[in-house]
């Protein structure tokens, strides 16, 4: 996934954990757990995905819809972490 950008690579995650998700469904600004891309089975999975496609380390206080609402949402949280060096995660 190299030059793909963070929202790009955060959609691939999230068609990998919610394959059912529409294009509509996964655009930047559509709400994720209202659309039912997301539930809590399915964001414990994203995370997880998160965790080894950036090697970022995703706690329990982070998660919240403020953070996970989104596409754009989760790609920001994603590049906050990345860009403080908040990893710790394996990759792969």
């Amino acid at each position: 996934m190299s030059g793909a950008s963070t929202e790009e690579r955060v959609r691939l995650c999230l068609r990998r954990c919610s394959p059912q998700a529409s294009e509509e469904s996964l655009a930047s600004g559509a709400p994720l757990f209202e659309s039912r891309v997301l539930d809590s089975l399915t964001t414990v999975e994203l995370v997880v995905l998160l965790e080894r496609e950036f090697a970022i380390r995703v706690r329990a206080a982070d998660l919240s819809r403020e953070r996970f609402g989104t596409v754009a949402s989760i790609a920001a949280f994603v590049d906050e972490r990345r860009r403080d060096g908040d990893g710790g995660a394996p990759k792969g």
